[in-house]
Parts: structure tokens; sequence; C-alpha cells
């Protein structure tokens, strides 16, 4: 169903608008351009929620991971040291671990891939972007 509704254009655009597509199908035009801008600005206001979100638990994030990281260290050498079940193989290189016990309880699976490459910086000291 549509609806039929009056804009109200500047003379240059319209005149752009006559060139581009023929009279008929003006509200093609304008309802795909409508919908575009939509999209395009709904996608941008999601990066920035996402992007405060993520800042705002930076700090919240890398306690966390700093906590856990003697654990998940210790499960990798023993997996790299045969003394445990291994870890499935990451599709990027190395092991990937996954906390499969908390997942049945929440809707997001945290999934860590685990190289040999030792970083030479500490994590608490990496920068955040």
């Amino acid at each position: 169903m549509s609806k039929r509704i009056n804009l109200v254009l500047p003379d240059r655009t319209l005149a752009v608008l006559d060139r581009v597509v023929p009279k008929g199908d003006r509200s093609r035009l304008v309802f795909a351009a409508v919908l575009h801008n939509v999209e395009t600005k709904g996608k941008q206001r999601l990066r920035q929620q996402l992007k405060a979100g993520y800042l705002a638990n930076a700090d919240e994030n890398l306690r966390i991971a700093a906590e856990w990281l003697p654990c998940e260290e210790e499960v990798w050498q023993k997996s790299r040291a045969g003394q445990g079940a291994k870890s499935p193989k990451s599709p990027i290189s190395g092991e990937a671990t996954s906390n499969d016990i908390g997942n049945r309880f929440s809707p997001l699976t945290i999934v860590e891939a685990v190289t040999s490459v030792v970083s030479p910086v500490p994590l608490s000291r990496r920068s955040r972007r």
C-alpha cells in the first residue's frame, strides 16, 4: 500500500531529478534514496553505539582478560604437551579455546585464537584502540 504525499524541492534539485529519471519514476527514485539514507544512518548510529560501549567497557574487559590469562596459558601449555584434550584448530593458525560450559547459559560465544607467538608487550600495557 502506498500513500501520496507532497514534497517541496528546490528548483535545482527538481531539474536534476527530471534529467535523471522520467516523471513517472520519481516516486521510485525518492523511495530508494530515502531507504538508502535511513539504512546508512542506522548503520552509522549502530557503529557509534558499539564503539561507545566497547570504549566504556575497555578497562573491565582488559581486567577480565588479564585475570583469566594464567588459566588460558596453563590449558594451552597442557594441550601443546599432550596432557589435556586438544582444542579445535583455529581457521587462522595455532589453536582455539572456548568456554563451552558457560556458553550453554549465555547467548554469547567467546572464542579466542591462541598462537605460539609471544607478545613482547605485557597485556596491561597494550594500547587500546
